[in-house]
């Protein structure tokens, strides 16, 4: 099992670095196109309220306003889910090939010192 996994996380590298480079732009690319589109939707709104006289929709405007801006930091969001996947992959790989995380044995040592703890009190609790 552990060389199943060993060589999937491999892969799953060498796929990653070939991709690296060219997503990037199709990712920019997509986000300037749509953002142009919610630009001209915004404003063929506007232009159309005001065409017949009415009040402005302020609310009506935040919902493309707010995909726009979810868009424009898909980047920033991508990055923090990148980097809490490769923490769980790193985790996992490491326990699986015999390893232990230094997150799993500190809360090993942790453990072992609260056992510690409760034996001396209860010791101490039976010589009275």
């Amino acid at each position: 099992m552990a060389g199943f996994i060993e060589g999937y996380d491999k892969n799953l590298q060498a796929i990653g670095e070939q991709l690296e480079g060219s997503t990037s732009i199709f990712i920019n690319t997509g986000i300037n196109i749509v953002a142009l589109g919610m630009l001209l939707m915004v404003a063929r709104r506007v232009y159309r309220v005001w065409g017949m006289n009415e009040p402005l929709d302020i609310y009506g405007m935040l919902r493309p306003i707010g995909f726009a801006l979810l868009l424009k930091f898909y980047l920033v969001f991508m990055g923090g889910i990148d980097a809490t996947l490769n923490l769980v992959n790193e985790t996992v790989v490491g326990y699986v090939n015999g390893g232990k995380s230094t997150m799993i044995t500190a809360l090993v040592e942790l453990d072992e010192a609260n056992a510690q703890t409760i034996d001396k009190n209860n010791e101490a609790k039976n010589a009275y």
